[in-house]
């Protein structure tokens, strides 16, 4: 068979979850195959959206130039330079979509990382099309990150706050995660009895259904706290059990939380220092067994990083988002100070796919743990669950089981998570026959 390759690279203009335009790249090759991919992105860290768009003057319609521009880059320089070569050669053309990242750069418009990775995922899929595999197989086959493959436990979206639901309550996030015991579609199935039997109550309630960007739940309440409390009338109604079922996670996202030197919540009357916020924290978990807190500091914070992790660093999961904004170096430096112990990890926050493997190796090498994670602003591209399952994460948090950009990621999860079961056995009787 003669070996295949790139044909053409092509990228266009497309819509993301809420409506605003974004870029998806095709693949073709030599053996008439295409691989899709799109960019997702994130308003609250980068340059967005509605940033890139513009309102043509002579008929008042939305347009988007910048956008066009690095269209036009991938479709005139980017894709061309990659024409020809074979997509299981991801390192070299790795490298050949990094030596462009200064033209990217140099257009002005931002969206750096979010395009080269684009396009390195691109040719990731295209690598696995070519073998004849699914993506998170190729991965595991050709990266071997773990010994054996995993399914990552899911960090479903609850409610949503702060900027992402309105200020109505100060979390980003309030979510539930099912015990690692429960395999992945009963997991699943929890989640979406959850999340319906939550909407039931606040409707009961007057509390209203509207959710987020993001999918979950954003009604007005008096305290953060009030989101557990009706979370445990849900779950209850659900027939499950706190502790045993489930446990509970949250995204403090304390830089919105954050001024002169203190923090602002609504659980309390007067500002909290870290050390008072750090009270406030412990106390979520002994009242109502938090397992997960992402982002519990402000990034400058990092003494109370520091001592947070040290007294709850064997008990719960502290996860960094923006504290390292899944830079490698930032990552390296919290692992080396002991701030954390998970790793929130974008991939559109990562160059290439080469970096992210990476990433992923020296995270599991210093015993920590991983979360692939999605953005506010995703498509229906369903590739963070292969990407999730194929490196190994410890977790996936693709929002609520909801809208269908978020979905589209569990029900990719739904159909591996046997494929996971199957192969595993498979291993497992080749060792048994050896």
């Amino acid at each position: 068979m003669s070996e295949i390759t790139i044909s053409q690279v092509w990228a266009h203009e497309v819509l993301d979850a809420r409506g605003l335009p974004t870029i998806e790249i095709s693949i073709y090759l030599s053996n008439q195959a295409m691989i899709v991919s799109s960019i997702s992105t994130d308003s609250a860290n980068e340059k967005s959206n509605t940033d890139l768009m513009t309102t043509a003057p002579e008929n008042g319609y939305v347009i988007s130039p910048n956008i066009n521009k690095l269209i036009d880059f991938i479709n005139q320089t980017l894709g061309p330079a990659i024409v020809g070569q074979n997509p299981a050669n991801q390192e070299q053309i790795d490298q050949l979509i990094l030596t462009n990242v200064p033209k990217i750069k140099a257009l002005g418009v931002g969206w750096v990382p979010q395009t080269t990775m684009a396009v390195s995922t691109a040719v990731c899929k295209a690598a696995a099309s070519s073998y004849g595999w699914p993506v998170y197989y190729y991965l595991f086959r050709r990266y071997q990150l773990m010994p054996a493959l995993k399914m990552p436990v899911s960090v479903y979206g609850m409610f949503n706050g702060g900027r992402l639901g309105n200020e109505n309550i100060d979390f980003s996030e309030v979510s539930i995660i099912p015990a690692r015991h429960v395999n992945f579609a009963r997991g699943l199935q929890t989640a979406v009895t959850i999340f319906t039997n939550l909407r039931k109550i606040l409707m009961s309630k007057g509390g209203g259904s509207a959710t987020s960007s993001l999918g979950g739940l954003i009604p007005v309440l008096y305290k953060n706290t009030d989101t557990f409390d009706l979370l445990v009338e849900a779950i209850k109604a659900s027939g499950l059990v706190i502790g045993r079922d489930l446990f509970f996670g949250i995204d403090v996202n304390a830089h919105e939380l954050h001024s002169l030197g203190k923090y602002k919540v609504r659980d309390s009357a007067q500002a909290l220092n870290s050390s008072a916020l750090a009270a406030f924290l412990s106390k979520l978990h002994d009242s109502y067994g938090v397992y997960l807190m992402e982002d519990p500091f402000d990034t400058s914070d990092t003494n109370a990083w520091k001592q947070f992790n040290e007294e709850w660093g064997d008990k719960i999961r502290i996860v960094s988002d923006r504290l390292t904004n899944s830079q490698p170096e930032e990552i390296k430096k919290a692992i080396q100070q002991k701030m954390c112990n998970t790793f929130l990890i974008k991939p559109g926050q990562v160059a290439v796919i080469t970096h992210l493997v990476q990433i992923a190796a020296s995270v599991r090498q210093n015993n920590g743990q991983f979360i692939i994670a999605h953005r506010e602003g995703e498509t229906t591209d369903d590739v963070l669950a292969d990407l999730a399952v194929g490196l190994g994460a410890d977790f996936v948090k693709f929002g609520a089981p909801n809208r269908g950009e978020r979905v589209a990621k569990y029900n990719r999860l739904l159909k591996i998570a046997p494929e996971v079961d199957q192969v595993n056995a498979e291993g497992a009787q080749q060792q048994a026959t050896q």
